[in-house]
């Protein structure tokens, strides 16, 4: 079977569970594995496959990311606005003109909307009011709770267990 062949194979299995799935109402039913400790088991080898694939890589990441630091830095003088392009002896590059971003002059807009105004729209970050406030007065704004996501690490398991 060619490799179109067996695309179109999938795609039209797949319209067919997707059509088996509908109940009277227009609702569809979900599809549940039928173990889902089979299903997480599954979850857990995938990603410790992907995180085991992924060490090797990691360091050449963080290189990517300061060699593309290190080259963005000798434009820095150059126009904002315009495209570049250089070369090595293996290959070229282009950087493209800067990001466009905007900022917010806070100082103007306070004046702008006065302060009771400014007060209903403000969302300072947490670590700002602890470096403006006392200590005791942050204590009494700020509350902390068990709300962030769970770290997740994965360990190969030895194989005569």
């Amino acid at each position: 079977m060619s490799t179109r062949a067996a695309k179109q194979a999938d795609a039209t299995a797949a319209r067919k569970r997707a059509a088996a799935s509908v109940i009277p109402g227009g609702r569809t039913l979900k599809l549940v594995p039928a173990d889902p400790a089979a299903q997480l088991a599954e979850w857990i080898d995938e990603l410790g496959s992907l995180e085991s694939e992924m060490i090797a890589v990691r360091p050449k990441l963080t290189r990517i990311e300061t060699l593309r630091a290190l080259i963005r830095e000798r434009f820095d003088d150059k126009p904002k606005e315009k495209t570049y392009t250089t070369r090595g002896a293996l290959y070229t590059a282009t950087l493209g003109p800067r990001a466009y971003q905007r900022s917010l002059d806070a100082a103007a807009l306070l004046r702008a909307i006065g302060l009771k105004a400014y007060a209903a729209i403000a969302k300072p970050l947490l670590k700002d009011v602890c470096e403006a406030v006392e200590p005791r007065i942050a204590a009494k704004c700020i509350t902390q709770d068990y709300t962030g996501a769970r770290p997740l690490k994965t360990f190969p398991i030895a194989r005569g267990e």
